[in-house]
């Protein structure tokens, strides 16, 4: 997979946005710097389900319904365009 979106990022470079981008440019470098973050927040769906078995959380705002537990390494996080291998 990192093959993959390493060389998916080098056939369109837009994707790693440039400093001033705005509107749709600062979305795609900012999903290709969340993709690629040295970390991500650990959600527990076990936990929410075993509170709340009826109802788990709110389909409208279902990130404030989450129960995080720490931080998880990112396998992707060291993936750049400018590495070969």
């Amino acid at each position: 997979m990192r093959a993959c979106l390493r060389d998916y990022a080098k056939d369109h470079p837009e994707i790693l946005g440039e400093p001033g981008d705005t509107g749709k440019e600062a979305d795609t470098a900012g999903l290709w710097r969340a993709l690629t973050a040295a970390e991500f927040r650990h959600s527990t769906l076990n936990r929410l389900q075993m509170l709340n078995p009826k109802a788990m959380i709110d389909l409208a705002d279902q990130a404030s319904g989450l129960i995080y537990a720490g931080t998880l390494p990112n396998p992707l996080a060291h993936i750049s365009p400018h590495i070969e291998s």
